[in-house]
């Protein structure tokens, strides 16, 4: 596809990313929680190791009901954008396709995963927004590592992004700095920024892998009311808690179905 379409497709998605944070009442701000905001709209949200290299993510309408999965094995930065790239899937592609595998973010001329590219990036990091909680924060001072590791924090995501999104928002003085500070999330220098990060006092959360499966809150919550309304037993409650690392104890639940 020729270049100016795909230019087309990223400023409808952007403007689209525009439109739907105006709905939500986001204003120019971050998102507070990506995953929270996907499940308060009824989506199904699967946080889970692949267990292949090739499964990064994929939305999908099952018995008419909204899925989304996310690699858990891949950082938290990255499942955030890739929940951000399926829920544009969600919102404007759901009438026409029943599934979609996706790797979000990576180098495609798929008009849909490139409009999904865009949406999420515009979504999550919204260019006015960027530029206004870098110069509130940092002044006229241009972007470091430091500044992009602070920022990342901001807007909870990977520090490529934050880095594509400090450039986007023309806070560089030029390419050679902006590429001098995008280098740090190299796979040559992942050790430099974990580093970084943890001397800044940061968790290193959004630049490592998770692994650890994230229980769906539809599933958690559909389990407890099934117990508490006497439709499975504790034994039953425990076994489906299991697999995703969870315990009854943990909310309160006991045999005698007390909170």
């Amino acid at each position: 596809m020729a270049g100016k379409q795909l230019e087309q497709y990223v400023r409808t998605s952007t403007i689209r990313a525009q439109e739907v944070r105006g709905s939500l009442g986001l204003g120019r701000g971050p998102v507070p929680n990506m995953f929270s905001l996907v499940e308060s709209e009824g989506i199904f949200l699967v946080r889970a190791p692949s267990g292949s290299p090739d499964l990064h993510a994929f939305f999908a309408m099952i018995d008419g009901s909204p899925v989304i999965y996310v690699n858990s094995g891949e950082t938290l930065g990255r499942q955030t954008f890739s929940v951000a790239h399926e829920y544009y899937h969600f919102l404007f592609d759901r009438q026409s396709l029943r599934e979609v595998d996706c790797n979000p973010g990576s180098k495609t001329k798929n008009p849909r995963e490139v409009a999904a590219d865009a949406f999420a990036g515009e979504f999550l990091l919204p260019r006015d927004g960027v530029a206004y909680e870098y110069v509130r924060r940092f002044g006229t001072t241009k972007p470091g590592e430091r500044e992009a590791i602070k920022m990342m924090q901001v807007f909870r995501v990977s520090y490529r992004a934050m880095v594509k999104a400090l450039r986007k928002a023309d806070l560089f003085d030029s390419y050679s700095a902006y590429k001098r500070v995008k280098d740090i999330c190299s796979l040559e220098n992942k050790d430099k920024l974990r580093e970084l990060t943890l001397r800044l006092g940061f968790s290193t959360e959004l630049i490592e892998p998770t692994s650890t499966p994230q229980c769906p809150q539809r599933f958690l919550e559909a389990v407890i009311a099934n117990y508490e309304s006497g439709l499975i037993t504790y034994r039953k409650l425990r076994s489906l808690l299991e697999p995703w690392k969870k315990t009854p104890e943990e909310y309160g639940l006991s045999e005698d179905r007390t909170m």
